[in-house]
């Protein structure tokens, strides 16, 4: 394996950060920048280093992204919530939840069934 030049990182990070750019997978943006299809796997090395470093990121399909540009992952909700939906702390849908037998409808006198 021959050494990476430094040249190649300045590339890339130039390449990506250019306001009118599309991104390209590995293979296509190593053609753009006129890396030799001998030396590719020293490229993908030097792609992925730049990802673990925070300085590019892999996008959808696995496009070379700049960092700045790349999508948020969504969050996904790790606890519950503080509030229980239900009066005696059952959460919404579950087969132990108390049911409410009073009529849907309000009649003079009479409350209307509450969720």
């Amino acid at each position: 394996m021959s050494k990476i030049p430094p040249s190649w990182t300045a590339r890339i990070l130039a390449e990506v950060r250019r306001s009118d750019y599309i991104p390209l997978r590995d293979k296509s943006l190593a053609r753009r920048l006129d890396i030799p299809m001998t030396e590719f796997g020293e490229f993908r090395e030097l792609l992925q280093d730049l990802v673990n470093a925070g300085r590019i990121a892999s996008g959808p399909r696995g496009t070379i992204l700049a960092a700045h540009k790349a999508p948020k992952k969504p969050t996904t909700l790790t606890e519950a919530p503080e509030s229980s939906p239900t009066p005696d702390g059952a959460p919404f849908g579950t087969a132990d939840a108390p049911r409410d037998e009073s009529p849907i409808g309000e009649k003079k006198g009479k409350k209307a069934k509450t969720l």
